[in-house]
């Protein structure tokens, strides 16, 4: 018996998902700033191993879900009204992901890659593809991906500059006493942790990036 006699034409749809779902949620999802941003923050508090990776992985994916959630319950509810034909889901599932990618992606970022796919069909000889799913892939998709790596970068960058400025304010303090043979990372971290507890640091962070989304 063969392999492909084993696998239903129904299940071949799911498997296809099932392989993309890595790509789809760093590509498509809030998980990809949510990661750069909570790593860059061991970093600032000077703690790089602290929380471990797979707790950073594990935070970036449970608020992912809760940013995804309105999607996700919008694309189940396309799911079910679009009957038996595959294709026809396919599309109901798609579109209010695509809908959000287009919302949350910086219509500068969509210039670029509209401006790079014009181009490279100019020089492959062929009409640019347009309408809605060629726009969703090769323009909204890469200008969503590139807009969340650029805001976490920038909230990366907010969250280290109070923390630098303190490690700057110990070592000055520390050279101005002569006390040359301290460490200020010794000084500096337990203070970094109190300032980020008493800010009340991981209610602001979470709190500044999930709701910065728009549906």
């Amino acid at each position: 018996m063969s392999i492909s006699s084993l696998v239903s034409s129904d299940a071949i749809p799911i498997v296809a998902m099932a392989a993309g779902l890595p790509l789809l949620l760093v590509a498509s999802t809030a998980f990809a700033k949510l990661a750069i941003v909570i790593s860059a923050l061991r970093y600032a508090l000077g703690t790089p191993r602290m929380p471990p990776n797979a707790v950073v992985i594990g935070i970036a994916l449970v608020l992912s879900i809760h940013v995804m959630w309105p999607v996700v319950s919008a694309a189940a509810a396309g799911f079910e009204q679009a009957g038996p034909d595959v294709s026809a889901r396919a599309a109901a599932v798609a579109e209010p992901l695509a809908v959000f990618v287009r919302k949350n992606a910086r219509e500068k970022d969509a210039a670029l890659f509209r401006e790079m796919r014009e181009k490279a069909a100019e020089k492959a000889g062929q009409p640019a593809l347009s309408g809605p799913l060629a726009d969703g892939l090769s323009v909204y998709a890469p200008a969503f991906v590139l807009t969340e790596l650029t805001e976490a970068f920038l909230a990366a960058f907010l969250i280290c500059v109070p923390f630098l400025v303190l490690d700057l304010v110990v070592s000055s303090t520390l050279l101005a006493a002569g006390a040359h043979m301290l460490s200020p990372t010794v000084i500096s971290l337990p203070l970094k942790l109190l300032l980020f507890v008493l800010m009340d640091g991981w209610t602001m962070i979470v709190k500044g990036l999930v709701m910065g989304y728009v549906y």
